[in-house]
C-alpha cells in the first residue's frame, strides 16, 4: 500500500537512502546515480562507456526496484481480487475434481482467466509510467526519456522545445 500512496520523487529518495544507509552499496557494484550504454567489444570485453552490462544492470538495479515498488502493489491487488473470484468458478471445482495439481489449477486454469483484466491496465498507466520515469531519472541521476522531456521544457537548448516535449509524453 506505501508503493501506492507514495510520490514516486520521495520514493527514490527513500530506497536511495536506504540502499546507501543500510546495505553499503553506493559504491563498486551497485552505484546509486548515473549509468552508460551497455556495450561489450567485439572480444566480449567491457567497453566504452560504463563496463559492460553486468556494470549497466548494478546501475540500474536500485531504480528499477523503484519503479517496481511503484507500479507493483497495484498489478498485485488487482490481481489477487480477480484470482479469488476465479477460484470460485465452476471450471476450477471440476480440474481439482479430476486431480490436477494445485499448481496446474493455479497457473493453468486460474491466473489464464484472472488476468485478462489486469492486462489492459498497463495501457492504461503507460503515461503514468513516463511521468514516474522522470522522477526516477532526476532522482539517480540518469539519462533517458523523463531527461530529455526536462531538458526541452527547462529550455537547455536556447529556448523550449514543445514538439519534444509532446512526443516525450505521449
Amino acid at each position: 500500500m506505501i508503493g501506492l500512496a507514495i510520490h514516486p520523487f520521495v520514493l527514490g529518495l527513500t530506497v536511495r537512502d536506504f540502499y546507501a544507509n543500510h546495505f553499503q552499496i553506493y559504491s563498486g557494484y551497485c552505484p546509486l546515480t548515473g549509468t552508460g550504454p551497455p556495450t561489450l567489444s567485439a572480444t566480449g570485453q567491457s567497453g566504452g562507456g560504463c563496463g559492460g552490462l553486468a556494470d549497466w544492470a548494478g546501475h540500474l538495479l536500485v531504480p528499477w526496484t523503484v519503479f517496481a515498488l511503484f507500479f507493483l502493489p497495484l498489478y498485485m491487488r488487482m490481481l489477487r481480487v480477480r484470482l479469488l473470484e476465479t477460484f470460485s468458478e465452476p471450471w476450477i471445482s471440476t480440474a481439482r475434481a479430476k486431480g490436477a495439481s494445485e499448481t496446474r489449477v493455479v497457473l493453468g486454469h486460474a491466473l489464464r482467466n484472472a488476468i485478462g483484466p489486469v492486462l489492459p491496465m498497463l495501457a492504461v498507466d503507460a503515461g503514468t509510467a513516463i511521468t514516474a520515469a522522470i522522477y526516477v531519472e532526476l532522482v539517480f541521476a540518469m539519462p533517458g526519456l523523463g531527461s530529455l522531456a526536462v531538458g526541452a521544457l527547462s529550455g537547455r537548448a536556447g529556448g523550449y522545445d514543445l514538439p519534444l516535449v509532446a512526443g516525450s509524453s505521449r
